[in-house]
């Protein structure tokens, strides 16, 4: 079968059409983002991984005297003194037996800014965005903005970039 030049000219441009319909971009419950997740105490965390710049053994922490409590200290990176936070106490979640720190994960936003330490060996995954529990206010006063949501495996996601912004973790 042969068809005229201009049933193919039009077989042709319905051809096109249909191709060039947009694509249909994932819908915000399926945004999914990189991850480090890691525990604290019984709670398990995540953070998306563009705010972190890297994953270290825990090494010895210098304490630092006349500041907060959740300030673990300062550890020298490669030169630079970096302050340590210890998240735990921040977020006023009790230590137990098993939750001994075991690395420090080192946060900042296109430079090393801070580490917070952690119990075990963080994973990276993906999370889905789109499908977060909103996070109630707990009522402490401890003012949690950076806590962006639950996921369904009750994994909490921290918002780096609010982590990051936090004036309590200014040491002057």
């Amino acid at each position: 079968m042969t068809l005229s030049p201009e049933r193919a000219r039009q077989v042709l441009d319905d051809r096109a059409r249909a191709l060039a319909v947009p694509v249909q971009r994932e819908s915000p419950a399926g945004e999914r983002v990189d991850a480090l997740t890691f525990q604290l105490s019984c709670e398990r965390f995540a953070i998306e991984t563009r705010c972190v710049r890297e994953v270290v053994p825990l090494q010895k922490i210098t304490p630092l005297p006349r500041t907060a409590d959740f300030v673990a200290g300062i550890i020298n990176l490669r030169g630079d003194l970096i302050p340590v936070f210890d998240l735990r106490r921040l977020l006023g979640l009790a230590a137990d037996a098993s939750g001994i720190p075991s690395h420090i994960i080192v946060v900042g936003e296109g430079q090393a800014e801070f580490g917070m330490t952690v119990d075990e060996l963080p994973r990276v995954g993906g999370i889905s965005i789109g499908t977060l529990t909103a996070v109630a206010d707990p009522g402490t006063g401890d003012g949690r903005p950076w806590l962006r949501g639950v996921t369904g495996d009750a994994v909490m996601v921290i918002e780096g970039s609010a982590l990051i912004a936090d004036h309590r973790l200014f040491l002057e």
